[in-house]
């Protein structure tokens, strides 16, 4: 399965009546609505989840993947350790449900983090994840004006995902929906550069709205091609970052590298901060033992 990732409340100065939740929370309505739609079709999507399901080995589990990006430049290595455990259900079908706390460490050339995070996942294929991260910037960004915007210091965060999968007759999709909230930083007037999506963030906290949809074919038990969209919204400092590609997704098994999985993508990225120019991505991953669920 192809799988690549981007990477968040209140305004203490707010005086209007709060709007209508379809107005507030557009994508958390969608997704339910999505979810409901899922339920209600359980029995005759037993084939057509099948489809994307595999043996899903219960125990520990470990994974590094590195990823670059040419637009706009960015370049990390994040290693994941985690335990999955099943609750109900048989893993050799798609009908079983698991936990699995994991911990992320990631390293790139202008940050480090640490996570600590929890999967639940009532139906292998609709589940959630909770993740407490912490973020440190120690290198200015090129391009930006870090005397105007903070490029270093601390970038803390708690997200909340919501995450579900659908596939049949080759064809497979995924919908990833996450609320990211950002840390005030009190000693900082100045905005927040976050370099994952490139957009500026206030130091007062801020709340991002991060969508991922993939929707693929699969050529063969090895190879995958699809399409990759990503779309960030930020609350308070109204920034926007967006990004569609076409990507190839290849087991490398029959070339001797067991475990590793490589993602190529070309297409086009934009934010507020940058105009919308041609992107490329790569993510190479290797699995040491393979995670419960799907999607990996």
């Amino acid at each position: 399965m192809i799988q690549l990732s981007v990477r968040k409340l209140t305004n203490r100065g707010w005086a209007r009546p709060s709007p209508p939740l379809t107005h507030a929370y557009p994508k958390l309505i969608y997704f339910i609505i999505f979810l409901a739609s899922v339920v209600s079709n359980l029995a005759s999507m037993t084939c057509a989840i099948a489809a994307i399901a595999a043996p899903a080995p219960e125990g520990l589990d470990f994974a590094s993947t590195l990823q670059a990006r040419t637009y706009a430049p960015g370049l990390s290595l994040n290693s994941t350790v985690g335990y999955g455990q099943s609750i109900w259900g048989d893993t050799e079908s798609p009908w079983y449900g698991f936990v699995r706390p994991h911990a992320t460490g990631v390293v790139s050339p202008t940050l480090s983090e640490a996570q600590i995070a929890l999967e639940v996942f009532p139906i292998s294929i609709v589940g959630i994840n909770l993740a407490r991260t912490i973020s440190r910037r120690f290198v200015d960004t090129r391009g930006q004006d870090c005397a105007a915007v903070q490029c270093q210091g601390r970038l803390d965060y708690t997200d909340f995902t919501l995450q579900g999968f659908l596939g049949g007759g080759g064809y497979f999709s995924s919908l990833r929906w996450t609320r990211t909230f950002f840390d005030a930083i009190s000693d900082s007037t100045r905005p927040i550069f976050d370099p994952a999506t490139s957009v500026l963030l206030q130091p007062s906290g801020e709340a991002g709205d991060y969508t991922t949809i993939i929707i693929g074919k699969k050529l063969s038990d090895e190879l995958s091609i699809g399409l990759l969209v990503q779309n960030a919204d930020f609350k308070f400092s109204g920034q926007h970052q967006e990004g569609q590609y076409l990507i190839i997704n290849s087991e490398l098994n029959n070339f001797g590298y067991d475990g590793v999985v490589a993602t190529i993508g070309l297409g086009r990225f934009k934010s507020d901060l940058n105009v919308a120019e041609v992107s490329a991505i790569l993510s190479v991953k290797y699995t040491q033992w393979p995670a419960i669920g799907l999607g990996r």
